[in-house]
């Protein structure tokens, strides 16, 4: 599904068309200079990706804004090369320009002299007396995301090399523009049609906005979940804005730091400078006392006051750690915004995050580029750091059809990068043959949405795990996709949390800090890319919607992903045991997708334990556990042979 969105303006005649309250183009009724080949903005971006560049100049003014506010950006383009009548140029907004309608609805932009009353004011000129443009507004919406993209037609004269074609997004003749609310470089991509014959090609720079966070509204705190008593442990903390919960670039003060653990060693205050942009990393802190600890940072000059989630100190039965991560984040590189670098350095400071990955839509346009992939690389494995803060080399492989769509990761530091549309990997088996041999992992996501899984392909080396919540939703239950049904079809999935964004920020929701912000939580023995990697393939993991609660289930002794043998006399015995974010409403035993025993929450911490006296081979076990703020987790389940 695709639709367009426009409105065609120039100087002197004005055209437009309206349907119900959107001012609106239908592909029957667009000219016929609007991008000819009716490709929306990613296959136009990957395809230019193989042509040379245009050289030239740009430049955005100005170049630092504050998330969230409005300003008026003027964007001017000087190409290096001459565009005759009928040549285009092609600007993508940044992702998020125009607030959150336009990342979603075509509310965003409107020119300037038909504004309605809604939307930002846009208009284009040139420093060229005898050139005419026509200025198109496409919001191009797609089941991918959403490109708000300004398309400027020379219908007039001819722009010669040294002509500068200003585009100014919140013309202060209307209404300005509203900000993107996550703090990153908001790209402006620009494609140049310099004949008019629909050959687009890149302009060699993109010129870019830096958005920095606003003042803090909260402290979010990020400490390990499973240490030792007296085990040294360090602390990241971040002054948070209200409109993504950025990290401030305005913040100077003082956090007093205090601990449920009377006994626990922390530091005094700690010290926010301008120059710290909102982040801070306290080291040599410990607990003293065995238990469920929280720490709470305290600003009293500001009252600005933020609490870490539930550390569990000599409290797991199990001696491994809990590790989180979000491995499912998109950027500029195919269908999102941001950099492969700002996206990792974002999982690592912003959010906290243990481990994280990137998984662009790796198509042949970018499969067929080594450059592009040799610096996706590059910069992967730059920000692996064992002990501190982990990533993994993968891609997501998208054929929006009948297969279903998967992540796909590697246990090294390089992998067979296979594209969806190539016709040797086009299908699951096709795939699955071409890793053989290889560490990977294939995680289907969204099985019960958009490109819907396919469960009738079946591989136990490479599909071990489901993505069984994003910002698609819970795929738990509800159709002959979803998760359950496939555990029904004796499919073996562990569960994981994602986010699916498409704004290069892991662990961040679609339309909020916490709206589907699904997390993957593994047990490790430690924080490697290794170690990640085979907790996932053991489906030593669970599943949240983005609160990092701790969860721990066993079946016999057995922890959460293991296949065992039906126990002697079919009795057996099951442990779980939950420390929430918030008060624990109730946690919930299910076996073969019935839930069998429940227990109504007393607190932030729960244990639970059952006997089943009819245990049979075949049979499989998992938890669910909701939270009294409608944030829930899943763990994966045991299975019994």
């Amino acid at each position: 599904m695709k639709v367009g969105w426009g409105i065609i303006c120039e100087s002197v005649n004005l055209r437009s068309y309206a349907r119900g309250r959107f001012l609106m183009c239908p592909e029957d009724k667009e000219p016929d200079w609007v991008i000819k080949d009716k490709k929306s903005w990613p296959p136009l971006w990957q395809a230019s990706q193989e042509l040379p560049v245009v050289k030239g100049e740009a430049e955005v003014v100005p170049k630092e804004a504050i998330a969230g506010r409005l300003a008026t950006l003027r964007l001017t383009v000087i190409p290096a090369e001459p565009i005759a009548r009928g040549g285009r140029i092609l600007v993508n907004l940044p992702r998020g320009l125009g607030g959150r309608a336009n990342f979603f609805l075509p509310l965003g932009f409107v020119p300037v002299e038909e504004h309605p009353g809604y939307g930002a004011a846009v208009s284009v000129q040139s420093s060229n007396a005898q050139v005419r443009l026509l200025l198109h507004i496409m919001c191009d919406i797609s089941f991918a995301g959403t490109w708000a993209i300004l398309e400027a037609m020379v219908s007039e004269g001819k722009l010669e090399p040294s002509d500068e074609v200003t585009f100014v997004i919140g013309d202060p003749r209307g209404a300005l523009v509203r900000l993107p609310e996550h703090s990153q470089r908001g790209l402006f991509q620009i494609l140049i049609d310099a004949k008019g014959d629909g050959q687009f090609r890149r302009l060699e720079v993109i010129p870019a906005i830096d958005i920095k966070g606003d003042f803090p509204e909260r402290f979010l705190l990020f400490a390990p979940k499973a240490l030792k008593t007296d085990e040294p442990f360090s602390l990241s903390i971040v002054a948070a804005d209200k409109v993504n919960f950025n990290p401030s670039s305005l913040y100077q003060g003082e956090a007093a730091l205090t601990a449920t653990d009377p006994k626990a060693l922390l530091p005094e205050e700690i010290i926010f400078k301008k120059s710290d942009a909102g982040f801070k990393r306290a080291e040599g802190l410990e607990f003293k006392t065995k238990g469920v600890h929280r720490i709470t940072a305290l600003d009293a000059g500001s009252g600005i006051i933020g609490r870490s989630g539930p550390v569990c100190v000599d409290w797991l039965s199990t001696e491994k750690r809990i590790y989180f991560g979000e491995i499912h984040p998109h950027t500029y590189l195919s269908d999102g915004s941001g950099t492969p670098e700002e996206a990792l350095r974002w999982a690592r400071d912003a959010r906290g995050l243990d481990f994280s990955a990137l998984a662009d839509h790796w198509r042949k346009s970018l499969a067929q580029n080594p450059k592009t992939k040799e610096e996706y690389l590059k910069t992967i494995n730059a920000f692996n750091e064992p002990g501190r803060f982990v990533t993994l080399v993968g891609y997501e492989w998208t054929t929006w059809s009948s297969h279903g769509d998967k992540c796909v990761y590697f246990r090294g530091p390089d992998g067979p990068f296979l594209a969806p549309d190539d016709p040797e990997t086009d299908d699951p088996q096709k795939l699955w043959k071409a890793l053989k041999g290889v560490a990977a992992l294939t995680i289907p996501h969204h099985p019960m949405a958009g490109g819907r899984t396919d469960w009738g392909y079946k591989n136990d080396e490479f599909e071990r795990l489901v993505e069984i919540f994003s910002w698609w939703g819970c795929a738990e239950e509800g159709s002959e996709f979803s998760v359950q049904a496939a555990l029904a079809q004796g499919h073996k999935l562990g569960f994981i949390g994602g986010t699916d964004n498409h704004f290069g920020q892991p662990g961040t929701g679609r339309t909020g800090a916490e709206d589907g912000a699904g997390l993957a939580a593994v047990f490790a023995q430690e924080l490697t890319r290794e170690a990640i990697f085979d907790a996932l393939w053991a489906r030593h993991c669970y599943a949240t919607t983005g609160a990092r609660m701790v969860l721990e289930f066993f079946v016999n002794g057995k922890m959460m992903g293991e296949e065992i043998e039906v126990p002697s006399g079919g009795r057996s015995e099951i442990t779980a045991r939950a420390a929430g974010t918030r008060e624990i409403e109730n946690l919930e035993l299910i076996k073969n997708n019935e839930v069998i025993a429940s227990k109504k929450g007393d607190g932030s911490v729960i244990e639970f334990r059952y006997e089943d006296k009819m245990s049979r081979p075949g049979d499989y076990y998992y938890f669910r556990v909701l939270q009294i703020d409608g944030q829930r987790a899943w763990s994966s389940p045991v299975w019994l042979l």
